[in-house]
């Protein structure tokens, strides 16, 4: 028969253990009964809001419990090259646990293997990943890296489903069997996300952007550099180094004019004065809507503000806008 038409979990009720739906008796108390020599007709003189079809759903839940509902999924798993030896060892663990019929403990080590790999490709970004809803955050980021092609959010609910079950009561044993399933590929999933994330180019050469002709060499590097740490995934000095670069371009221009150009306010006077100077010829550098973006990116450069593919996108704004400083700095005369 279907014992989960009869039996039931509810952690209000015998502290969440097994029990037959409607009552307060425990699928282990009636299983002692019948190992203590008590027959199915002593069992419901006893207890006459049983019934026979209660205590064959006892018998096979207990069966059921015995065949652990994964063990060789995880096998197949562990020793997988795209998955490092730490997350392999907290699987192979697990998969102990679980041939014990350790739910819970099985349970929280196939959810500290998927910790473990978050938290791993964190620290490589300098993302932070102290609690669930930061760890929510990283799989997020890696999805929008590669437009989610691996489906890891989905993946991290269902990690989440294993994380509430490591006191082994919130799942049944054919559900625990479903979610530790999808663990291992889940977790192969984050490593390839973050390989292919780190090998996309983020924003283009710099150095191949701006001429010489254009730009002084000094804002050159400044984007070579940025594009550099865009590429090894450091959004955060990649903004900084671009935001620099911003800054060092409208101050040169605002030299030779004689204009303030020291804090954010005057820096943006700056270019509010370049471009009414640039549009009495008719020009459109749009200098103040590209100036709102470089302030976007210097807001990323504490690393936070931005997620990973919004930082991408105005990182791409920054070598063209920089490019229009100069040239409505080249069709006006410094006055």
């Amino acid at each position: 028969m279907e014992w989960r038409e009869k039996i039931t979990t509810n952690p209000k009720i015998l502290r969440g253990r097994p029990a037959i739906k409607g009552t307060r008796l425990s699928v282990s108390f009636i299983l002692e009964l019948m190992a203590a020599g008590a027959d199915e007709k002593a069992i419901l003189d006893n207890y006459p809001q049983l019934s026979s079809a209660d205590i064959r759903a006892c018998l096979s839940y207990a069966s059921a419990s015995l065949e652990p509902p994964i063990t060789t999924e995880i096998d197949a798993w562990i020793e997988n090259p795209n998955i490092p030896l730490p997350a392999q060892a907290m699987l192979s663990q697990a998969d102990v646990k679980f041939r014990a019929c350790e739910l819970g403990a099985g349970s929280g080590l196939v959810w500290q293997a998927v910790a473990w790999a978050v938290k791993d490709i964190a620290a490589r970004r300098g993302w932070a990943a102290a609690t669930d809803d930061d760890l929510e955050s990283v799989i997020a980021r890696l999805d929008n890296e590669t437009g989610e092609r691996h489906n890891l959010t989905g993946g991290f609910l269902n990690a989440l489903a294993l994380r509430h079950n490591t006191d082994g009561r919130h799942l049944l044993l054919d559900e625990i069997g479903y979610y530790v399933q999808l663990m291992p590929p889940f977790l192969e999933g984050i490593f390839q996300a973050a390989s292919e994330g780190a090998g996309r180019p983020k924003i283009p050469a710099g150095s191949a952007m701006i001429d010489r002709a254009v730009a002084p060499d000094e804002v050159r590097i400044m984007l070579s550099q940025a594009n550099v740490r865009f590429n090894h995934n450091d959004p955060r000095e990649g903004s900084r180094l671009l935001w620099q670069a911003v800054e060092w371009s409208i101050r040169d221009v605002a030299a030779p004019r004689g204009w303030p150009a020291g804090d954010i306010d005057e820096l943006e006077q700056a270019i509010e004065r370049l471009e009414n100077e640039s549009s009495t010829d008719g020009a459109d550098f749009n200098l103040i809507g590209g100036f709102l973006n470089a302030l976007a990116v210097k807001d990323n450069a504490d690393g936070k503000w931005l997620c990973e593919s919004d930082a991408e996108f105005f990182a791409q704004l920054m070598p063209p806008f920089i490019e229009s400083i100069f040239a409505a700095a080249r069709s006006t005369q410094p006055v």
